[in-house]
């Protein structure tokens, strides 16, 4: 009996990276799907794939689609072969078939930065690491103690809770959003990696969910959604005397010169993301020429970007700035301080 898709894919997947059985059997009971499978078969096997997962993303004043790249792989016998250029090209068809404004991914190593600016990725998600202790926090005596409840990962999240992390999640201005499905599949992961789910709450009502992981005295906030800023060190002071902990570490968005790079992204549609940023900045003139995307030729061309609209299109009487798809990913994003976060990375 033939093996299928999903199958093959696993077993490449198993072959290829180091995850634990518990996490693989995870991603492809709660993630994977053939329809979001990309896939090349030579000798009668799968032997590369990848899946462009679905999320979105807040920027520019507004929600566009994007696509996750996940479980990239390459069978070991096969590689050095382009396959992977190959399967990331025909990937990038795809999404710009489906109208996906733009494609992103963590890369597993850092040499794959290098081997992914060749397709058109640019380096734009950053992430830092903030070390604070009690003392650091602002006294504050007229805010009220939330209450902390922790959640049991054993079962799926409560939909006031999901419903809680999604609102808040679209208060950030460019950052990748989870839909209410990603946030069981990140809730059943981040059990398998030990970690916890807190809630804070004042009569019955949700102010802050937390995400964090306390291990040989350590305590990491993977992610602290809050309904406002004074809610936030509320939590905050309420996770120190949950865990009596003297000291927390908090991951946050990172600007340009700020932190450690994490994700990289690649334009799909040039054309509507850059009509998406003249709107946003009406009095920026801007006149482009982007080059080299061989996957999407649709992309290449001259831009004008004035007065809060992008023509396409050559005027002879204007100098154009050449621009690579990877440097004008790199330039529409870099003040922008995109953040991806709990990507099952």
């Amino acid at each position: 009996m033939a093996m299928s898709m999903r199958e093959q894919v696993k077993q490449l997947w198993k072959l290829c990276f180091q995850d634990t059985d518990d996490f693989v059997d995870l991603y492809f009971r709660m993630r994977y799907t053939d329809e979001i499978n990309s896939a090349i078969e030579m000798d009668g096997r799968v032997v590369a794939a990848l899946q462009r997962v679905p999320y979105s993303l807040t920027c520019f004043g507004t929600v566009i689609p994007v696509a996750y790249i996940s479980g990239a792989c390459t069978h070991p016998s096969y590689r050095k072969h382009g396959l992977m250029r190959r399967l990331l090209a025909e990937a990038h068809r795809e999404m710009y078939r489906q109208g996906i404004c733009l494609s992103t991914l963590i890369p597993a190593e850092e040499g794959l930065k290098q081997y992914y600016a060749r397709s058109g990725y640019a380096v734009c998600f950053r992430q830092q690491e903030k070390l604070l202790t009690a003392c650091s926090l602002p006294v504050d005596n007229s805010l009220s103690t939330l209450e902390i409840r922790r959640i049991d990962l054993l079962k799926s999240l409560p939909g006031n809770l999901v419903h809680f992390a999604c609102e808040q999640g679209y208060k950030q201005p460019c950052s990748i959003q989870h839909s209410s499905e990603d946030w069981q599949v990140i809730a059943a992961d981040h059990r398998l990696d030990g970690g916890e789910v807190l809630v804070g709450e004042e009569g019955g009502n949700i102010h802050a969910l937390v995400f964090c992981k306390y291990q040989e005295g350590e305590l990491t906030v993977k992610e602290l959604l809050a309904d406002t800023e004074a809610d936030e060190r509320r939590m905050l002071k309420a996770l120190f005397r949950y865990y009596e902990a003297g000291a927390l570490r908090r991951i946050l968005p990172a600007g340009p010169d700020e932190g450690y790079a994490l994700g990289m992204a690649r334009l799909i549609r040039v054309e509507e993301i850059l009509r998406l940023y003249a709107v946003r900045y009406p009095d920026r003139y801007w006149a482009l020429e982007v080059t080299g995307d061989e996957a999407i030729p649709e992309n290449n061309g001259f831009y004008l970007l004035e007065q809060g609209a992008c023509r396409k299109g050559r005027d002879e009487h204007i100098d154009y700035e050449p621009y690579t798809l990877a440097g004008l990913t790199e330039s529409l994003f870099r003040d922008e301080r995109p953040f991806m976060n709990l990507m099952l990375n």
